[in-house]
């Protein structure tokens, strides 16, 4: 028996709402692909002694990566460092002084959104050496970004048909063509196949995303490490999620609708732990428009799947069912084309920001392809709507079965694309925002200041450009000795121009006598810097000097 129109509303609700439930309880991230904007010392510096510490500064907080930090000498030998990171600042320490000549330091970082960040810089102690090394290519091995992108398209194809096929069969078709044997079995069928190759995907994403973001070889992606690194970042809740959604979805799907309900919303919310999405803002815009991007996504490529197999039970279904299915489908697929192209648009606004981008960056471009790809199905679509449906039930109806049948076909085939297109997308690094590109060569202000007659005090604020900045404080005797103090000194910053100021920043001790921290100096103009050192028990003075940030 058909379910009467609110009987379908309310099982539609359950599966939005649980959705949106999902989307509100996720928790949010930063927001802002990480990119460097600054290092210590600044690329291509010479140094008149050998550093203390480099830092290399990003505009969101970042995680080390497990390969590719290094710090080379001119011939490509590696110096024995420290890499460690704090917020958003990587600081890299030589465990002994550099010797003269030029030096690379190479560093991989994770960004919030999974995605790894590599780059490196290179500079002088005394003076450059003829023939140097440059910075070497640290671009991750060819062959797992196919694996890994081929895996993330098999993902979405396995998640996206299962929530779509569970709802088409559940919502859209007409309850006679839903229990039709044949439909019935092949439904079963497709969907136990979609379930298992989400569960089987999104498994082997784990590791290959932990050897990715660490940078080490394929080969290395079934080892012990990878799994473990894997299943317990983000990708291992993509897994449990995706395990649950899957079951659910299966076990629900005939008759426990809200079950089915709730594993639809679970499957599709499997692809929001990991992504460019978990670091844009604001998050309420970007997570709505992702969850309508994948939710459309699904319902058309599922419901074209449960469409190929109501057209292919043939003469088992009655003329007027199949028409009604079809017909359904047909109206939603309109609605389901507007969300998935408005979706897409915000999307890209808020990650890349950019038109010339779409043809200059490698996101870009996939995501044109993307696009480009939609156009042919879009008018196939059209056509079906307004031209093919209309003929079902008449004189003509074997003919546009038929011909139905072919443009399902083709446009299951370009949709296939699309959803490789996505895995390469997801695998690619977006441009830099408009809105967080540093312009020009990163610079470095340095101040000396005379705290009395016996001290220095010796700030450096990198890259001392609008944004967040490193922050080095070191205190040192009138011969360049550190000097240490138990108690560390007090940074104060301020812009009196703008009515900034008294900005206090808690300063962490590198080694005897150097400390350092993290700034946001947001507005251009001459921020005064302050330092107060405690040198004994009565003595605190303080001194101040300004810096210039453009």
């Amino acid at each position: 028996m058909t379910l009467p129109a609110p009987a379908r509303r309310t099982r539609l609700t359950a599966v939005l709402s649980g959705l949106l439930l999902l989307v509100v309880m996720w928790p949010a991230a930063a927001f802002g692909h990480a990119s460097p904007i600054g290092s210590t010392p600044a690329d291509g510096q010479v140094l008149t002694s050998p550093p203390d510490q480099m830092t290399v500064t990003f505009t969101e907080p970042v995680t080390l990566g497990g390969t590719g930090n290094a710090v080379l000498d001119a011939t490509g030998e590696p110096s024995p460092a420290t890499f460690s990171v704090s917020g958003r600042v990587l600081t890299i320490r030589p465990e002994q002084p550099l010797p003269r000549g030029s030096h690379v330091v190479t560093w991989r970082v994770v960004s919030a959104d999974s995605h790894p960040v590599t780059g490196g810089f290179t500079f002088a102690v005394g003076e450059a050496t003829p023939g140097a090394i440059g910075v070497p290519d640290s671009q991750a091995e060819r062959e797992l970004s196919v694996v890994r992108t081929t895996v993330d398209a098999l993902r979405y194809a396995g998640v996206l048909g299962l929530a779509g096929l569970v709802v088409f069969s559940l919502f859209i078709v007409p309850s006679a063509v839903r229990r039709q044997p044949l439909v019935a079995r092949r439904t079963r069928g497709a969907t136990y196949g979609f379930a298992g190759l989400a569960v089987v995907s999104t498994l082997l994403l784990a590791p290959l995303t932990a050897t990715w973001e660490s940078g080490r070889t394929l080969a290395s992606a079934w080892g012990v490490d990878a799994w473990r690194d894997g299943l317990t970042s983000a990708a291992g809740v993509a897994v449990l999620v995706v395990v649950l959604g899957a079951a659910l979805a299966v076990a629900g799907r005939r008759r426990r609708p809200v079950v089915a309900a709730v594993g639809v919303a679970l499957a599709v919310a499997s692809l929001l732990p990991v992504g460019h999405t978990r670091s844009y803002g604001p998050a309420s815009l970007v997570l709505a428009a992702d969850l309508v991007h994948v939710s459309a996504a699904a319902l058309w490529w599922g419901g074209l799947v449960g469409l190929a197999i109501v057209l292919a039970a043939g003469s088992a279904l009655r003329v007027a069912d199949r028409a009604t299915a079809i017909a359904r489908f047909s109206a939603v697929a309109g609605l389901v084309l507007v969300a998935l192209a408005a979706a897409g648009i915000v999307l890209y606004w808020r990650i890349a920001d950019s038109l010339p981008a779409l043809w200059q960056t490698g996101y870009g471009r996939a995501v044109l392809v993307k696009a480009l790809l939609l156009v042919p199905v879009v008018a196939v679509a059209a056509w079906n709507r307004f031209v093919l449906v209309r003929r079902l039930t008449g004189r003509e109806a074997g003919a546009a079965t038929a011909l139905l049948r072919r443009t399902v076909t083709f446009e299951l085939i370009v949709v296939a694309g699309v959803l490789v297109a996505t895995g390469v997308l997801v695998g690619q690094t977006p441009p830099p925002r408009a809105d967080t590109v540093v312009t020009g060569v990163p610079t470095v202000q340095r101040l000396e200041l005379d705290l009395d007659d016996a001290h220095r005090v010796t700030v450096v604020v990198s890259p001392a450009r609008r944004g967040t900045n490193a922050i080095q404080v070191s205190l040192t005797d009138r011969e360049g000795a550190a000097v240490d103090v138990p108690d560390a000194p007090r940074l104060q910053l301020g812009l009196e121009e703008a009515g900034v100021g008294a900005l206090n920043r808690t300063l962490t001790r590198t080694r005897a006598g150097h400390w350092q921290a993290t700034a946001d100096l947001p507005l251009a103009g001459a921020w005064r810097v302050s330092v107060a050192v405690r040198i004994d028990r009565f003595e605190e003075p303080v001194v101040s000097g300004e810096v210039q940030i453009p």
